[in-house]
């Protein structure tokens, strides 16, 4: 069974309270990496920044396609495989 966290919400929806959760500067931090990688066309660029600037576990020749948007709030979560292909516009959340 996987390990989730809850948190208990009131008033407006969980996304208003979103800063509660996680750092804004973090947030900010990750929307500019996956922005930047999801243009860069190539694939051992696109691997390095999300290894070394979002913590993921990035497997050997993984490819992620263009337009690929992963957690903002918890990139340090995904882990994704060796030889492992993620499609166009696809988004991995953790």
């Amino acid at each position: 069974m996987r390990k989730t966290e809850r948190y208990k919400v009131e008033d407006a929806n969980s996304l208003w309270r979103i800063y509660k959760t996680v750092s804004f500067f973090k947030v900010m931090k990750s929307f500019i990496v996956i922005q930047i990688a999801r243009y860069t066309p190539f694939l051992s660029v696109k691997n390095w920044l999300y290894r070394t600037f979002l913590k993921m576990r990035v497997g050997k020749q993984t490819s992620f396609a263009l337009m690929v948007m992963p957690d903002t709030m918890f990139p340090e979560r995904i882990s994704v495989g060796d030889n492992t292909i993620i499609g166009y516009n696809t988004t991995i959340l953790a």
